[in-house]
């Protein structure tokens, strides 16, 4: 019975250590040297605190196939940006949207780099490609490691061509070299020939998007450089292909050009683009985005209430920065001004208020919006706590006993237990 007993409590053990990834927090130089150790590639998760998609992205890591998979096969590294090894990640691998996950060979070459948000299931489809392909079982051709290495500059792309470059005859084949007699090769990706025809260059940028390692966007660069005339059609073209974010010449071309890349792509296809580049640049960006320069982005999208919207997406950041004094004398007055903010913020912005010395005017506003929200929102039991505690301030206990009593009902409909809600609803009823 007990040898059964100690057999039950290590298997337990031992469910508990793959109840997530062994993600450890390195500089980048000894995940290199362990990878190497351990003949293993690196998947590297760089996040930051204030990051909501980060903490999204952290419910997917509890994948029980993610961990499984990821605790075998990898080295797991979970950078913090904005921490000790965070600058040598940023500018090795040119780190600009959190969170980014990188896949990199024990060389230190990104294999690939995705900064969106993907689920459990295409994570360990992603790893198990790149792990196949690059991994202890796949290609070892690796290029030497040498720091910096912001994109992959391997030899094993080559571009090849039949005696001439042309833009129907040229083609791109993977391999160690030209494999018949009358081809040759006349371009090997990543080296430094500014020779050659614009669109051996053009082609290389559109390969290298294929590659999903972030090294696309310099190869378009490469190609536009040659190019003196920006709005031709095939270039506008070329351009919005290439759009990738907020703080580049590409997106400031587009914006300078608007109504003729509208005319050429159209007018609903170059909104949605730019939008989802700005949201992706509020949400995600590193740093952060200033309060001006949310403005100047909210503008582009719609002028008439892009000063609301950077005012709300200040206070946001303050919020997620512990700033509270300040995010709640400048909420206050956010919310008299824009009484249609959304709910979330004037929440938050209502409760940590209650915590500061306020005149009896202020806090009746503050009421008076915590009643509105408990009128849209009847199961949300913080609202009715806080309504409560803006009662009570007010010397009102019965509709305090009241609000902090459909509270304790809204926990009970969820078989929730907060004990915040139950001390202050016995701290009531003592006074």
């Amino acid at each position: 019975m007990r040898f059964f007993f100690i057999i039950c409590f290590s298997f337990c053990l031992s469910l508990q250590g793959q109840q997530k990834i062994n993600f450890i927090e390195i500089g980048l130089d000894q995940a290199i040297q362990r990878a190497k150790i351990e003949n293993k590639m690196v998947f590297i998760d760089a996040y930051a605190k204030w990051c909501r998609p980060c903490k999204q992205m952290d419910i997917e890591f509890k994948n029980p196939a993610v961990i499984a998979y990821f605790n075998e096969n990898f080295i797991n590294v979970k950078v913090n940006v904005d921490g000790a090894h965070g600058s040598d990640y940023k500018l090795t691998y040119q780190i600009v949207f959190l969170p980014t996950l990188l896949f990199i060979d024990s060389y230190g070459n990104v294999r690939t780099k995705i900064d969106n948000i993907v689920s459990g299931n295409e994570l360990v489809s992603i790893g198990k490609f790149i792990n196949n392909k690059y991994g202890p079982s796949g290609q070892r051709n690796l290029a030497a490691y040498q720091k910096p290495k912001p994109i992959n500059t391997t030899k094993d792309n080559i571009i090849t061509n039949k005696n001439t470059v042309s833009k129907k005859e040229t083609k791109v084949i993977v391999e160690e070299g030209a494999t018949n007699s009358n081809e040759k090769i006349v371009y090997v990706m990543g080296s430094d020939n500014s020779s050659l025809p614009p669109e051996v260059l053009k082609q290389e940028a559109y390969f290298r998007m294929e590659l999903m390692d972030g090294s696309h966007i310099i190869s378009a660069n490469n190609y536009l450089k040659t190019q003196s005339n920006w709005l031709t059609d095939e270039n506008m073209r070329f351009i919005f292909d290439f759009l990738n974010d907020c703080k580049s010449d590409l997106f400031n071309h587009v914006i300078d050009n608007r109504k003729n890349y509208e005319s050429l792509i159209g007018k609903n296809k170059v909104l949605n683009a730019l939008s989802i580049l700005i949201t992706k640049e509020l949400d995600r960006a590193f740093p952060r985005p200033t309060k001006d320069e949310a403005f100047k982005l909210y503008s582009v999208i719609n002028p008439e209430n892009a000063v609301e919207r950077s005012n709300a997406y200040s206070l946001e950041n303050l919020f997620n920065d512990g700033d509270f004094k300040r995010f709640s004398s400048l909420g206050l007055e956010h919310i008299k001004k824009y009484p249609n903010t959304n709910t979330n913020l004037t929440y938050k912005i209502c409760d940590l208020a209650l915590n500061q010395n306020l005149n009896k005017k202020t806090l009746k506003v503050i009421r008076d919006k915590l009643t509105d929200l408990v009128s849209i929102h009847h199961e949300n039991e913080l609202y009715f706590f806080s309504l409560a505690k803006a009662h009570s301030i007010l010397k009102n206990k019965k509709k305090a006993l009241e609000n902090i009593a459909k509270a304790i009902s809204i926990c009970q409909s969820k078989d929730l237990e907060n004990s915040e809600i139950l001390a202050f609803a016995k701290s009531l009823e003592e006074s």
